[in-house]
């Protein structure tokens, strides 16, 4: 088997566990509250990354690298980072959520790519970052078909349901608002990620993330131990989901991915989340797949094909 097809299974177990991860999240959200959820989340992913980071910059110092070691200058900047992509964004994708299907939230979240293009041709902010980047006439009219589908879905509770929807339309933009915030941590971290490696940045967002939703889980919980000691099972089993697959797992295969086939060719696989998480949301939730979901997503893969598949088309032309 070739290391393409290789790279290719990686991702496809990537996309798979966090296809799977929306209906976890929903069904865990039961028993537990957004950020007691994610506290134990953050806390496992820190016991398991932490002997691992130790090993790593062990090494670092050892051997001769292109890589420095995080100084304790740094320190406030990856906090901010974490507070940018991980505290934030997935408090806004948790609490919406609660609030709204799998199957919505998934789509939504799984377009998050495409702010990033459109935020990179945006971007210039003086001593921060400044990108710029370019973005074709074909990338446009493909972002604004796909901008158009994510409209469809965010509406779709209250094109289905009229007033009764609230909660839903609610939840749909909470998950659409962490696209902006993640987008807004890639296009900052720019610069940090051609520093440091991915590991130390993800490394470093564990185990930050932690220590801030540890105090937000108090806030939301003052009985955060005594809920912890009575966890039902299905509840650890989604914790442990989310710490150990979602996180560890699922970077592993993704950064291995992503180093055997190009970054725009892996990008793709993001999209596909949507496809792992219809089964489980249809047969685990009962979540309906109707119409207006099915026009939603099919009117962002063609804005996705149209915008991801312009590079190729214009190296055809060229040749």
């Amino acid at each position: 088997m070739s290391k393409r097809t290789l790279a290719y299974l990686s991702l496809l177990t990537t996309v798979a566990i966090w296809g799977i991860a929306g209906p976890v999240i929903k069904v865990t959200l039961h028993d537990l509250q957004p950020f007691t959820f994610l506290a134990l989340r953050f806390f496992i992913n820190t016991i398991v990354i932490s002997p691992i980071l130790f090993l790593y910059l062990k090494r670092l110092k050892t051997q001769s690298t292109n890589h420095p070691i995080i100084q304790l200058s740094d320190i406030p900047r990856l906090f901010f980072l974490t507070l940018l992509g991980t505290t934030s964004t997935l408090a806004l994708i948790f609490f919406g959520m609660d609030r709204t299907s799998a199957l919505d939230a998934t789509l939504i979240s799984a377009t998050a790519p495409l702010f990033i293009v459109i935020g990179g041709s945006l971007v210039c902010i003086k001593g921060v970052v400044c990108l710029k980047e370019t973005v074709t006439q074909w990338e446009k009219i493909g972002l604004t078909i796909a901008l158009a589908g994510v409209g469809i879905t965010i509406l779709q509770p209250f094109l289905e349901q009229g007033i009764f929807a609230k909660g839903n339309l609610l939840g749909n933009l909470l998950v659409f608002a962490s696209n902006f915030t993640w987008a807004a941590f890639t296009l900052f971290a720019k610069e940090d990620f051609r520093r440091y490696t991915p590991f130390l940045i993800t490394a470093s967002s564990f185990i930050f993330g932690f220590f801030t939703f540890l105090p937000l889980a108090l806030l939301e919980n003052p009985n955060l131990l005594n809920t912890i000691y009575h966890l039902p099972l299905t509840a650890c089993l989604g914790v442990l989901y989310m710490s150990l697959f979602s996180s560890v797992v699922a970077y592993f295969t993704y950064a291995w991915g992503v180093e055997k086939i190009e970054a725009s060719k892996a990008a793709l696989f993001l999209y596909l989340q949507p496809l792992f998480a219809a089964p489980f949301a249809y047969l685990w939730l009962g979540e309906k797949i109707t119409p207006a979901f099915i026009l939603g997503a099919a009117v962002i893969a063609t804005g996705v094909v149209l915008t991801e598949s312009r590079p190729r088309i214009a190296s055809l032309k060229n040749r």
